[in-house]
């Protein structure tokens, strides 16, 4: 079976049924149009590329997101190299600051941005190669230090296993926590607890609002973007900043544009 591709600059340039075609809209909100589009749009600094793959029927069988990021090239370096970048960040920046091209998006959110059809049989090795051809034809134009496909569970490992041929490598992804929001609202948690679990946070929140403080919660499109000013990220920053890792560094109009 013969497969063509078609490479796209923007997201919005590409056909939404053929992107759709290749996810699960909704469970996987982090290859959907709407994300993908509000990390373009804030994240200026990077360049994107979005492919679609197709079968001989021109149906679409894979979706790929791409980017060129530069990352802190103490990420890469060991040992004696590593004190030397360590020290050139404190000096300047962007002096170590190194491109790499991603099949992904420099916003690490635990999901790939490589979506693989699973109602068509297809190749997909066979798909993985041209992938790849796009890819190092693309790095090699940035000049681009790394190739990095990222990130995958453990079953998308084993349905991409082939790229380890092509001379990619195998390696864990950087430290996450995760959790599943199992609750509306705060006070539904708290009703859920014991009384004895339950007191001492009612108490918390009585000294708390002793203070004049309180707690407000809003969705998307209800004002956050116009909350999240500068001074609020810069909050951020100042966490990012004592991190011993930091692979992305995501501006403020990133949070503006997923409210």
């Amino acid at each position: 079976m013969k497969f063509t591709h078609q490479v796209y600059h923007s997201i919005d340039d590409v056909d939404p049924d053929e992107w759709d075609a290749c996810i699960d809209v909704e469970r996987e909100i982090f290859a959907r149009r709407e994300f993908v589009r509000a990390v373009e749009r804030s994240m200026s600094d990077s360049e994107f590329l979005h492919v679609v793959f197709r079968d001989e029927q021109s149906r679409p069988v894979m979706t790929a997101t791409l980017c060129i990021y530069h990352i802190d090239g103490s990420l890469m370096a060991e040992g004696a190299a590593l004190w030397i970048a360590r020290f050139l960040e404190r000096v300047n920046r962007s002096l170590i600051h190194v491109p790499i091209a991603i099949c992904g998006l420099p916003v690490s959110a635990g999901q790939s941005n490589l979506r693989i059809r699973t109602d068509v049989e297809f190749d997909v090795d066979a798909v993985l190669q041209q992938l790849d051809i796009v890819m190092t034809t693309w790095a090699r134009q940035h000049r681009a230090r790394a190739i990095v496909f990222k990130e995958f569970n453990d079953a998308e490992c084993s349905r991409i296993k082939s790229i380890e041929s092509l001379g990619y490598r195998k390696a864990d992804s950087l430290p996450m926590n995760c959790t599943q929001p199992g609750f509306e609202s705060f006070d539904e948690y708290l009703a859920s607890l014991k009384s004895r679990r339950r007191s001492p946070i009612r108490r918390a929140i009585k000294k708390f609002e002793k203070t004049g403080l309180r707690i407000v919660q809003r969705r998307g499109g209800e004002g956050v973007a116009e909350l999240f000013t500068d001074d609020v990220h810069k909050l951020y920053l100042a966490v990012l900043d004592r991190a011993e890792v930091k692979f992305e560094r995501l501006p403020a109009e990133f949070f503006r544009e997923i409210a």
